[in-house]
């Protein structure tokens, strides 16, 4: 079964070899935010989906262009995300949020979903008990004559649920901090569980961000040639490099115009705060103030 077709040189990208090299590529992007089992594991479930006939038919069939074949025609996003929940979804609650986290981003790695629609309609877990055009029983025949064995995925869920608790110790500790200042009662503990969604909530953009990243590094590398030396372990040069640019950027827009000045002082003041030491703070600026590139200043 393949993933992908170089319309170029007509070269196949076998499912194994994408699942395989994303995963990879996961790994290491997460392995810098503690969450490369995590990635990794997302990374390699996320195009379950094509390991199917009908899926190759039609990337075939969009390749020669042939009229009907046009992109996003065969789900394969849902499988992974299907295999993942109907497999892990159980035992306690931190492993039951790693299986979610990792089944949403499998779900949204080609468009973002929501979890509950404005009506209330729950379409995260419709989309997680409809099987239907996915053929999902063939794509299980194919996962399970794969190198890829149940017991390794279970070994990579164990350790991904293990990021998972470190990352809920952190954002407890955290939240207890932020609503210290809050009388205890039922407030407190109303905006501590507020706190804890919220952080959930970056986890699980943060991991599809990574899934993202990996994907489309491997699919552009497989079908543009496009190398991947683009993780670097010491980052110090390529900090150096963007704070230039940076630099370079905002004399741009150095005009003698009053918002220019007014952005210019708000870019000073950022340079100065840069100074302070390192925590959590809150730029307030109006839209159009500059803030987003002025808070990289450093």
């Amino acid at each position: 079964m393949i993933a992908h077709i170089d319309k170029k040189t007509g070269k196949e990208q076998a499912v194994l070899e994408h699942l395989e090299e994303t995963a990879r590529l996961a790994e290491i992007i997460g392995s810098e935010l503690h969450i490369g089992h995590l990635a990794y594991l997302t990374a390699l479930l996320h195009d379950l989906g094509k390991w199917r006939k009908r899926f190759e038919d039609y990337l075939r069939a969009a390749v020669s262009g042939k009229k009907g074949a046009y992109r996003g025609s065969v789900n394969h996003s849902s499988a992974g995300a299907v295999y993942i929940y109907r497999r892990y979804y159980k035992g306690e609650r931190i492993e039951r949020l790693t299986a979610q986290l990792i089944s949403m981003a499998i779900f949204s790695h080609h468009g973002l979903i929501d979890c509950v629609a404005p009506d209330g309609k729950p379409v995260f877990i419709e989309r997680t008990e409809n099987i239907q055009d996915i053929d999902y029983e063939e794509v299980l025949f194919n996962l399970g004559k794969s190198t890829i064995s149940e017991s390794y995925l279970d070994k990579l869920f164990i350790a991904s649920v293990e990021e998972v608790k470190q990352f809920q110790n952190k954002i407890e500790e955290l939240s207890d901090r932020i609503v210290s200042v809050v009388p205890e009662g039922r407030e407190k503990i109303k905006r501590k569980a507020v706190l804890i969604t919220y952080f959930h909530s970056v986890l699980e953009r943060t991991l599809l961000s990574v899934l993202i990243d990996a994907d489309r590094l491997n699919t552009a590398k497989f079908c543009n040639g496009r190398a991947e030396n683009v993780f670097e372990k010491d980052k110090r040069d390529s900090w150096e490099k963007v704070t230039c640019n940076l630099e370079d950027y905002l004399k741009k827009f150095h005009g003698t115009d009053k918002i220019s000045l007014l952005r210019t002082r708000i870019a000073e003041d950022c340079r100065l705060f840069a100074k302070k030491q390192e925590g959590i703070y809150r730029l307030s600026v109006p839209t159009g103030g500059a803030k987003t590139l002025s808070s990289f200043i450093r």
